[in-house]
């Protein structure tokens, strides 16, 4: 009551005698009120304990905090990874990091319409190649594409992986990439022969989901850059009909005749890719790949090469505390820079998290569907840091419907960037930070 009674003063002198008698009144109840509430206040913390011991346990809820969750990093590699997507990327690679990166490409040609004209003498052939992306040498480029017919049928719904060998029919020949940069469209000459071996039974110049059709005649291309010291990677725009073969034609009703061959979104295709990671320079070649030794460096390669498992060992002692609310689930890595090959404005711009399910499958943590606004995976350049919540993760960890502890950091394909990340005992460590509430 001390705060009271020094507080009536205080308000009598400075400000009550210079009301008139109705805002006094008003004055008055207003103080009677404040008088109410401080006496309340006053009494409120030692109220709030008295009786406690009649309520049970479950009425209450404990609030846990931490931020030494153990994490352990490691860097993996898997040579058999799903590469059926609609990116179209040929070339070769180096890194002193990661050593020397191959892709190759073999896709269907697809028709745009099937072939309703006459006899046709052929003018020209042309490989038409819409550049979207180009890695490499500009100034000596010297790059030559090797084109072979695969042997194999490809299905448009079967999975293929990214060490499966290429089943070759014939040698079409290599051809000069005169030009090759970002945003360009090619137009590579190719023999007139080509197109008469396209050509050669116009009859199967249809599409057809009942009998042979053209991917039947003619099943496909292998695609890859010969062997040289440049180094060189292009990808092809998506679209139904911005690359492929193009045939320029004429009879006696047609002057300008085209007919495409395309390579499509929807071609049936697999990117053939291999990594030698021994050509790396020895003094920043990653030193350990699948053997689980923590090192204080983990890797992340792009074109499926090396990505960072992440275990967190610690959650499995929390089981026990049940039922858990986790509240807030943040993972925090930190990215090694060298003003270099790793700056900020190469390092990948978002990163992703995925689990392996009880059936071996690979799949995003259920805090991807929420979005990347909430789940985060965005680099920082303030602090060189990416953030990732996974609260929903580890709350399903916790109730068994995530079988183990453990999450695997990935870049989507077709992202152009390699990384570096500081791991384990290293100055600056991955953190989880985490706020739950037990029932």
């Amino acid at each position: 009551m001390s705060i009271m009674n020094s507080m009536i003063p205080f308000f009598n002198k400075t400000g009550a005698a210079n009301l008139n008698p109705i805002t006094r009144s008003h004055f008055r109840t207003i103080l009677a009120v404040f008088t109410a509430l401080l006496i309340t206040w006053g009494c409120e913390e030692e109220a709030s304990v008295v009786g406690t011991d009649l309520l049970p346990d479950e009425d209450f809820a404990l609030f846990y905090n931490t931020d030494t969750i153990t994490i352990n990093a490691y860097t993996m590699f898997v040579d058999s990874i799903r590469s059926n997507d609609s990116l179209y990327i040929i070339g070769s690679r180096y890194s002193p990091y990661f050593g020397t990166t191959s892709v190759e490409v073999v896709s269907q040609l697809n028709l745009m319409s099937p072939w309703t004209g006459a006899n046709f003498t052929i003018d020209s052939v042309s490989l038409i190649l819409s550049i979207r992306y180009y890695e490499g040498d500009t100034v000596n480029n010297d790059q030559y594409l090797e084109l072979y017919e695969i042997s194999e049928y490809l299905e448009r719904d079967s999975i293929y992986y990214s060490n499966k060998p290429v089943q070759v029919d014939n040698y079409l020949g290599s051809f000069w990439l005169d030009g090759l940069k970002a945003d360009t469209l090619l137009e590579i000459p190719l023999p007139n022969s080509l197109g008469e071996y396209l050509m050669r039974d116009t009859t199967k110049l249809l599409v057809s989901s009942t009998q042979p059709d053209f991917r039947d005649f003619f099943r496909g291309l292998y695609m890859k850059l010969s062997n040289n010291p440049n180094h060189a990677m292009f990808s092809l725009r998506s679209g139904v009909a911005s690359s492929g073969i193009q045939i320029y034609w004429h009879n006696d009703e047609v002057q300008n005749g085209t007919y495409s061959f395309v390579l499509g979104d929807r071609s049936a295709k697999y990117k053939r890719i291999v990594h030698d990671f021994s050509t790396a320079d020895p003094e920043k070649s990653i030193q350990h790949i699948n053997d689980f030794i923590k090192d204080t460096l983990v890797y992340m390669q792009k074109f499926n090469g090396v990505y960072t498992r992440l275990e967190f060992p610690g959650l499995e002692q929390l089981r026990s505390l049940l039922p858990l609310s986790v509240n807030k689930a943040r993972l925090i890595m930190p990215a090694q820079l060298d003003d270099d090959f790793f700056t900020d404005a190469t390092v990948p711009a978002n990163l992703y998290l995925r689990y392996v399910n009880e059936d071996g499958d690979r799949i995003y943590i259920p805090d991807v569907r929420m979005g990347q606004q909430y789940f985060g995976g965005v680099y920082r350049t303030d602090n060189d840091h990416y953030y990732f919540n996974l609260a929903a993760f580890v709350q399903e960890y916790l109730e068994g419907r995530i079988p183990e502890p453990v999450v695997e950091v990935y870049m989507v394909p077709g992202n152009d960037a390699d990384l570096i990340l500081k791991a384990n005992n290293a100055t600056l460590s991955p953190k989880l930070e985490l706020s739950m509430t037990k029932f």
